[in-house]
């Protein structure tokens, strides 16, 4: 919250910033780096290409999805969907 300055879609959820979106992405590659060197050396169906490929799709679609999410929750006007973890938005 430090970093993030730029709203990503403030309408719909106002505490999700570009900077935030974009360091995300960053860690999922950075994760999906390490986690193929470390974790995957013995699968040759893979390579490094596919592991980062998977982690960019992942956390634009996830990023995606969370918005339509809370985009639904401002139409119904509820602020959390789920109660596994209260005052969390949903699970």
């Amino acid at each position: 919250m430090l970093l993030g300055k730029n709203k990503l879609m403030p309408t719909v959820s106002p505490n999700k910033t570009v900077e935030g979106f974009l360091g995300g992405i960053i860690f999922a590659i950075i994760t999906a780096y390490l986690c193929f060197q470390f974790l995957w050396i013995e699968w040759n169906t893979y390579d490094i290409k596919d592991a980062i490929s998977i982690a960019l799709i992942v956390s634009i679609v996830g990023t995606i999805g969370d918005l339509i999410e809370s985009k639904i929750k401002r139409l119904a006007e509820v602020k959390d969907s789920g109660s596994i973890f209260p005052g969390h938005g949903g699970v």
